[in-house]
């Protein structure tokens, strides 16, 4: 079963004794008072407390601490899976949820990121809809980087990363999603 949490400062989960404590500032410098909307590289201003995002990841801990993050920051909706295979039911669910953005991490037994993202690219994006789509990993190398970007990820963290490294990904990619889309629209218009 996902873990599936709702935004509030109140609810940061918890960590089994002895494993990690987590201190998130629910007051980061890219809220603007009493909105919770962030601005895009873009221009466009984006309210995180609309989102919903799917974290996949086959360490239940680097799940909990990124949806930690998330739902401290004030995002809508977090579901968390441990593999690509429980991601690609959540996202074929024809009547079911659906995320505005997908994190995934590179390395994971079955499927990997990379193939992940593919498939969801082949597979679940059609007219109108393209889902953003961040892959998070533990390597560096440039090669990596460019795997993912040619399978169709939209941006690309190292771990370790900071909450603001993880708010500006999330930004550039759902920004540059929603341009793409309207771009597309009006070509067709």
């Amino acid at each position: 079963m996902p873990y599936i949490g709702k935004g509030s400062c109140e609810n940061l989960g918890s960590y089994p004794k002895g494993v990690m404590t987590i201190v998130i500032n629910c007051a980061m410098q890219y809220e603007r008072p009493g909105e919770g909307l962030l601005e895009s590289g873009c221009g466009m201003a984006m309210a995180f407390n609309e989102l919903k995002i799917l974290v996949v990841d086959d360490n239940a801990n680097m799940r909990r601490l990124i949806g930690t993050i998330l739902l401290g920051v004030g995002v809508a909706e977090v579901r968390e899976v441990s593999g690509a295979r429980e991601a690609l039911e959540t996202l074929n669910d024809p009547e079911g949820w659906r995320p505005d953005l997908m994190l995934v991490d590179y390395v994971m037994d079955g499927l990997d990121g990379v193939q992940l993202t593919r498939r969801v690219r082949q597979d679940i994006d059609g007219p109108g809809h393209r889902l953003p789509i961040i892959v998070i990993t533990g390597y560096s190398e440039l090669w990596r980087l460019n795997e993912a970007k040619a399978a169709g990820a939209d941006e690309f963290i190292v771990k370790p990363f900071t909450t603001a490294t993880l708010l500006d990904r999330i930004t550039r990619a759902v920004g540059s999603c929603r341009s793409a889309l309207n771009g597309a629209e009006m070509m067709t218009a």
